[in-house]
């Protein structure tokens, strides 16, 4: 399974790639091209708390394995559409079911290995899917480029199909054990209430975990600022062209592939130890990109930009294993969903606000400004930490 989301992954980043660049050239307007990426990524969110749901409620390979392949028949869909509402229909519709899938995902990993090698198995995952996102664009272009947009939503399509017989080798995930109600039962509305809401009660209830989402939310809304200041610091600041900029944001994928596999490899056991990992993460992504900014020039880039992806794929793999190890297994469709809401939230947000940020400041003036608050989420982190631990 884990091969096989890597390929997902690289066939998603391949399909968005074609897709930009087909509108780009059909409408010439940045708005469409923003929309586009809109409507896949607004019902992760919007649709995240019936997603968790339903994957503590149904038995959640087969729940996930339905999903993909009427994702894969959404991508073919994509692939023959002519009008642009269309695509921003069938993208909205494919974001639907990502929402399941995105999560259902993650909550079937411990299903592979037993309990001790849990951060090893998030590690692998995580390296993947940046291997699949480092690659995706860059192959995109070229296949959209050599045969155009279809063949490149058709691959996508095959990496959906891929990726539910894979799943055919994960152990079953058995639904949430349902309680006999009382007679005194809460009302329909409030059940249901509750049952949408369980995954951030138990973030609520979990100081940790609290705590650990919020830092990866905050680094996330600040480091998805890079993703649009580099390419103008990269051009222009930097004077290194489009290959140049290419390379920087591929050695960003890398360094998350490293730092992944290091974090499932060498990554602390005990929960405290995780969450100051993952704040120290923040701390040195941040500082590398600060550090980048400040000097300004395309080879101490190159380096920031490999620590900061190396300190990204560490954050993920110790958050999520935090998560896997936290919260009742009973509920890690519901309480990926609420992180994965707030990740998906703060991309969104950083989308929009990350362009003034970069007209008032200029590019390099951005990037140092990404990456102090950046680390300063890192240090509120790891302060957060250690006055709960003095406070027991």
């Amino acid at each position: 399974m884990l091969s096989c989301t890597a390929l997902s992954a690289l066939g998603d980043y391949l399909a968005v790639t074609a897709l930009a660049l087909h509108v780009q050239r059909q409408s010439d307007s940045p708005l469409t091209v923003s929309a586009l990426m809109l409507a896949g990524l607004v019902p992760l969110v919007i649709f995240a708390p019936l997603a968790g749901t339903a994957l503590d409620r149904f038995e959640a390979r087969r729940l996930v394995s339905w999903t993909l392949g009427v994702q894969a028949g959404l991508a073919v869909g994509l692939a023959f559409a002519q009008q642009l509402w269309q695509l921003l229909v069938l993208l909205f519709l494919l974001g639907t079911a990502g929402a399941i899938t995105q999560n259902g995902l993650v909550a079937l990993l411990p299903g592979l290995a037993p309990p001790e090698r849990l951060a090893d198995v998030n590690g692998w995952f995580e390296a993947g899917r940046a291997a699949g996102v480092t690659l995706g664009p860059p192959l995109g272009g070229i296949v959209t480029a050599a045969w155009g947009p279809r063949d490149a939503l058709l691959a996508d399509a095959a990496t959906f199909a891929a990726l539910c017989l894979a799943l055919r080798l994960v152990p079953a995930r058995p639904p949430a054990p349902r309680t006999q109600a009382p007679r005194t039962q809460a009302p329909a509305p409030k059940r249901a209430e509750r049952e949408l809401t369980a995954g951030i009660t138990v973030l609520v209830r979990r100081p940790l975990l609290r705590r650990a989402v919020g830092v990866q939310i905050g680094v996330t809304f600040f480091l998805a600022g890079v993703n649009v200041a580099e390419l103008f610091f990269a051009t222009g600041t930097l004077r290194a062209g489009e290959a140049g900029y290419g390379a920087l944001v591929g050695v960003w994928g890398l360094g998350m592939v490293a730092g992944a596999l290091g974090a499932g490899r060498w990554a602390p056991s005990s929960p405290p130890a995780l969450m100051t990992l993952l704040s120290a993460a923040g701390i040195a992504a941040g500082a590398a990109v600060a550090l980048a900014g400040t000097v300004a020039t395309y080879p101490v880039a190159v380096a920031g930009w490999a620590v900061a992806g190396a300190a990204n794929g560490v954050l993920n793999v110790t958050l999520r294993t935090l998560l896997h190890q936290g919260a009742p297994a009973a509920l890690h469709g519901r309480v990926f969903a609420v992180q994965y809401a707030g990740y998906n939230a703060a991309k969104i947000a950083a989308l929009v606000t990350a362009g003034p940020v970069v007209v008032l400041l200029g590019p390099a003036g951005a990037v140092v400004a990404i990456g102090m608050c950046t680390a300063m989420v890192g240090v509120t982190g790891v302060t957060a930490s250690r006055r709960r631990m003095n406070a027991e």
